[in-house]
């Protein structure tokens, strides 16, 4: 904050603002500094029967691109959001197939709305969620504003799988090194944690000051641990995966501990998925002989009760933590999961690979935490373990999602609530002006 006094902030996103992880922080990150009586505009891209909100007085100038199965009205982009992911919870490109045509249409239009969000709010900072091609594209077309990134590591994968030359990238219509150069042109650029902030200097080549760390937080007001729901300390152990269900957050390999659990105690549990589910090679593992997204309801063709969620608001999914006993991160990549930190908010145990950074930040922020972390099996690419090496990490992980089971079972499943209030989005918004 330049002098204590209040700032003009436009945040900017390619995909859509309120959904996945990095959607979240964005709205979240808005709220907050609207608090601190910052003047705010967000540019983002939804489809039209998107539902999108934000404190009184930001303005929001949308680019909206083309769901699947509808035609594009005038101005609009004619293919689905772009997902910073290869997996997304809902229909989107990926920039690994993005044709020449999509790509200059994309540039138009988020010029085009950027700059109408400048002429209008006169912005001290742009504010650019992801080190990728739009903070690039905006660096280059707006040289004389002062521009901000924020890493989410979903952006980082992007640039490993680009720089590397992994299957399927390596085609895009767009300049490895422009994305590189202007994201090297940025003002500050901001790392959830240090190991992030160690693999963002490397990636781009940037001196350690011009990057900080300004970590995560969560909304207080929407995950607690509330009264103990009696449906909760009676009946199964339930454990809870949240977030994108698919193959790169170690989905197959939960489902195969959980089969070997269930043949090695008799303490009843069952597994609960919340998060959308486009990726179609677990399709048929969670639905034998059905080749389409799973439907919400209990899925019964396992040896234990599984019950699928979809896609749910926030407040929904708080509601459902509260009714469950563990949450489980088995994922290969992660920048720094806020669907770990809710979890822990809301009173539940909580198992976690050991990702980069996790750890340190927890032990850091949230010290009071008492994460199960399972070590991480060897990757061949960035999301992707060794084949070779998850006949052990699924032992490891049913060893610990067994323990505890049998804890949590002697104890009458009571919670632990440590104290969270060192993740807060007040905290992140005043490190992203200060």
């Amino acid at each position: 904050m330049f002098g204590g006094l209040s700032m003009n902030i436009l945040s900017v996103t390619t995909q859509k603002p309120h959904s996945t992880g990095s959607g979240t922080y964005l709205s979240e990150v808005v709220r907050a500094l609207d608090r601190q009586g910052h003047r705010q505009a967000v540019v983002a891209g939804i489809y039209h029967s998107d539902i999108v909100s934000f404190p009184d007085g930001v303005t929001f100038h949308p680019v909206y691109y083309t769901a699947p199965g509808e035609s594009p009205l005038p101005g609009d982009l004619d293919f689905p959001v772009l997902g910073m992911s290869d997996r997304m919870p809902y229909p989107s490109t990926r920039y690994s197939r993005l044709t020449a045509e999509q790509f200059e249409a994309l540039e138009k239009a988020f010029i085009s709305a950027v700059g109408e969000a400048i002429d209008r709010l006169r912005p001290d900072i742009i504010l650019c969620h992801h080190l990728y091609l739009l903070t690039a594209i905006l660096r280059k077309a707006f040289p004389e504003q002062r521009i901000y990134g924020i890493c989410h590591g979903s952006d980082l994968r992007q640039m490993q799988n680009l720089c590397t030359g992994e299957a399927g990238y390596g085609r895009e219509p767009f300049s490895v090194k422009d994305v590189l150069e202007n994201v090297r042109g940025l003002n500050r650029i901001f790392a959830l944690h240090q190991a992030q902030k160690k693999t963002i200097m490397d990636c781009f080549r940037l001196p350690a000051e011009q990057v900080s760390v300004i970590g995560t937080g969560y909304n207080d007001k929407i995950f607690f641990p509330g009264e103990t729901n009696a449906s909760a300390a009676a009946g199964p152990h339930r454990f809870i995966y949240a977030g994108k269900i698919c193959r790169e957050k170690g989905i197959p390999e939960l489902l195969d501990a959980l089969e070997q659990l269930r043949e090695e105690t008799d303490v009843p549990f069952e597994l609960h998925l919340a998060g959308g589910c486009t990726d179609s090679g677990l399709w048929t593992r969670l639905n034998p002989g059905r080749n389409q997204p799973p439907k919400v309801g209990e899925i019964t063709s396992h040896s234990f009760p599984i019950r699928y969620h979809g896609l749910l608001r926030q407040e929904v999914l708080a509601n459902l933590y509260r009714d469950c006993h563990t949450f489980v991160l088995p994922s290969y990549f992660e920048g720094l999961p806020l669907v770990l930190i809710e979890a822990m908010a809301c009173g539940l145990n909580t198992l976690c690979n050991d990702l980069p950074g996790v750890r340190e930040w927890l032990r850091s922020e949230i010290p009071e935490n008492t994460t199960c972390f399972i070590p991480m099996p060897p990757l061949i690419a960035s999301d992707r373990p060794d084949p070779d090496a998850l006949p052990q990490y699924v032992f490891t992980l049913k060893a610990a999602l067994k323990e505890i089971l049998e804890e949590s079972h002697a104890s009458g499943q009571t919670r632990r609530i440590p104290d969270t209030s060192g993740a807060s989005w007040d905290a992140v918004a005043k490190r992203i002006v200060f």
